[in-house]
């Protein structure tokens, strides 16, 4: 009797033994399956945090393409994760990002990453608790508009918009027929104007709720794109100082960079911009005039008007990124232009 007692006693022990051995197991592997799925939800959420500092920094170019100066550690606030980008080359905390979108040329990026012209190389890390991600894109063209005017646009008989890739040739041998979008954040009636024989070879983007009967005229354009939200336009602040006064280009002409009230370029003249700012009130281009650039990236800023006039040749070096041409009021094009 003692024996079978001491072999229950014996198998008691042996079955309290394994329950409280499988019990510490499954309360391990309960433990650690836990902490690989809290692992892997913020690891989602970081990354998710990385994609949020890339569609930030698009954002940021599309306001200014010279745009560098980054993130740093910034919040969102549901979630509480983190997301930085830096440009600066210099510290070794996060990989950096390249703003190439004004150059010509390609730059050397993160880890020797070759950069090419008028893009944009972004490295965004999301952060949440333990986990770290990093995202990244390379940004192309982030200005998706030929011509862009907030309130109204007018485009005068016989003028043309397209598209082409200058890194494949010139615009006669890659035009596309396609691509010379241009817009407004307008929904009024006869805020856009297409003059007759006005091709616009791309789309009209319109403000939101708008229709078809923002533009008059005879001229055509490919589709119509009524826009989600309005599009950010930033204010436009041109540098201030003492005007050198009218300047009136016949034959060629070089122009140095500084600030001038009216710039008359005569017909078949040509005026030769170099690498700076160059701030007028009105620019007249006439009849088969030019404006050529000797270096580049140069930046020009109209306070009143600019009107260009038929058979005018605009930056003829193919590169798009090497002129940017700023208005805080109206552009008048008449009949046909060629250039960027």
């Amino acid at each position: 009797m003692k024996k079978i007692n001491g072999y229950i006693l014996l198998l008691t022990l042996t079955f309290i033994m394994a329950l409280i051995f499988f019990s510490i197991l499954y309360l391990e592997l309960y433990r650690s399956g836990k902490v690989i799925i809290e692992s892997a939800e913020n690891d989602i959420i970081a990354e998710s945090a990385a994609n949020a500092g890339i569609n930030d920094a698009l954002y940021q170019l599309r306001q200014n393409r010279l745009w560098q100066s980054g993130f740093s550690d910034t919040s969102l606030s549901n979630s509480q994760a983190t997301y930085s980008l830096s440009f600066d080359n210099t510290q070794t905390l996060i990989p950096y990002s390249t703003n190439n979108l004004s150059n010509s040329n390609s730059a050397s990026g993160y880890n020797g990453r070759s950069v090419p012209p008028y893009s944009a190389h972004l490295i965004s890390v999301g952060k949440y608790r333990n986990s770290s991600r990093i995202e990244e894109t390379l940004a192309f063209n982030l200005f998706k508009f030929a011509a862009f005017g907030i309130t109204s646009i007018r485009f005068r008989s016989n003028s043309l918009t397209d598209s082409y890739d200058t890194s494949l040739g010139s615009y006669g041998a890659t035009q596309q027929n396609s691509q010379g979008n241009i817009g407004t954040n307008s929904v009024s009636s006869g805020a856009v104007r297409l003059d007759s024989g006005c091709v616009i070879n791309g789309s009209l983007t319109v403000g939101p709720g708008g229709t078809s009967s923002v533009k008059t005229g005879s001229g055509t354009y490919q589709s119509l794109v009524v826009a989600s939200r309005i599009f950010p336009v930033t204010p436009l602040s041109a540098p201030s100082g003492t005007s050198q006064g009218n300047v009136t280009i016949n034959g060629t002409q070089t122009l140095l960079p500084g600030i001038y009230n009216n710039l008359t370029v005569n017909s078949g003249a040509t005026v030769r911009l170099q690498t700076g700012t160059y701030v007028f009130n009105r620019i007249t281009l006439q009849n088969t005039s030019a404006l050529t650039l000797l270096s580049a990236p140069v930046s020009v800023y109209f306070g009143n008007q600019m009107l260009i006039r038929n058979g005018v040749n605009v930056n003829t070096s193919g590169n798009p990124g090497d002129l940017s041409i700023f208005g805080t009021s109206k552009v008048l094009l008449e009949f046909i232009m060629t250039g960027i």
